[in-house]
């Protein structure tokens, strides 16, 4: 198998600072932790880059964290109205979409964009193996 990496302009979403004053309280010390169920999600001690690979395991599109905010932190987002894998959710009423929670409960946004992404490419594949 022969592959490369390459940088891509795709379709992403950013995550960003609003306007106004930051919904987030400084990590209260301990070990880092995420927990949840379907209509919410728990962050202790994380950063927000970790909001950001969460949302990128279930929206359509990579999510890049570009707020700037340094250090970790506790908070929680509804994720109610939030699908799998760029999927809608289940019950579409079961909560408030990802873009608003994100801008009420943080005082985030997300916007989408187009971006470059590295992405793994596959040249060649040989169904045989060879010797090395």
């Amino acid at each position: 198998m022969k592959l490369h990496w390459e940088k891509r302009e795709l379709p992403v979403y950013v995550l960003l600072r609003r306007k106004g004053e930051l919904k987030l309280r400084p990590g209260a010390g301990g070990a880092p932790m995420q927990s949840g169920t379907m209509a919410e999600v728990t962050f202790k001690n994380q950063p927000i880059s970790r909001l950001a690979f969460m949302l990128t395991a279930r929206m359509d599109r990579p999510v890049i964290d570009m707020t700037e905010i340094e250090g970790v932190y506790d908070y929680t987002v509804e994720t109610g109205g939030l699908g799998f894998n760029g999927q809608p959710p289940a019950d579409p009423t079961a909560g408030p979409s990802i873009f608003t929670a994100v801008q009420d409960n943080l005082g985030l946004r997300l916007e989408s964009r187009r971006s470059p992404i590295e992405v793994l490419v596959v040249d060649t594949v040989q169904r045989t193996p060879t010797e090395n």
